[in-house]
């Protein structure tokens, strides 16, 4: 049973980490102002994307990475903190997308599936529950993504990982 308090303390440790993460502006993240161009050996070498598609595609993974720190500090009970990071993709990141999402159509999904996840996150529920609807939530930012960031989004998904479309 002591053996489990500190795996526990680490557990909390490296959830406060991603969180901490997840709330860095981007000068504080390790990103650096990069070319508008793909790597030669990534899957979009030979696609070009804009600064703005880029500049989108960035905000909307900074969704995902809230609501991921949201759900991990829902499951260790901490519901506050939970509630904080799912609240900070609408409060935060959302108005930097909201007028090309607005454009094209594809704000009130996303607004709205933001708002249920960050209804449910901040008490403790049903688990079934609060995890589709975390779930919805990173689906609506993968829809969005979609829409603003076009052949990068593509291209990212394509690769399974963010970490390959980073050096856009």
């Amino acid at each position: 049973m002591s053996s489990s308090i500190p795996l526990r303390w680490a557990a909390l440790g490296l959830i406060l980490l991603v969180a901490l993460a997840a709330c860095a502006p981007a000068s504080q993240s390790g990103a650096t102002n990069a070319p508008t161009t793909p790597a030669p050996s990534s899957p979009a070498a030979q696609a070009k994307f804009t600064q703005e598609e880029v500049n989108h595609n960035i905000t909307l993974a900074q969704m995902k990475g809230h609501l991921r720190s949201s759900w991990a500090l829902w499951q260790a009970g901490d519901y506050t903190l939970a509630s904080a990071h799912s609240a900070h993709p609408t409060a935060e990141l959302l108005p930097i997308v909201e007028d090309e999402l607005k454009q094209k159509q594809a704000d009130v999904a996303l607004k709205s599936a933001l708002g249920a996840y960050n209804a449910v996150a901040g008490t403790a529920g049903d688990a079934v529950q609060v995890k589709a609807a975390n779930q919805a939530a990173l689906d609506a930012i993968d829809a969005a993504t979609r829409v603003l960031a076009g052949p990068l989004a593509i291209s990212c998904s394509r690769a399974r990982r963010f970490a390959a479309c980073s050096k856009v």
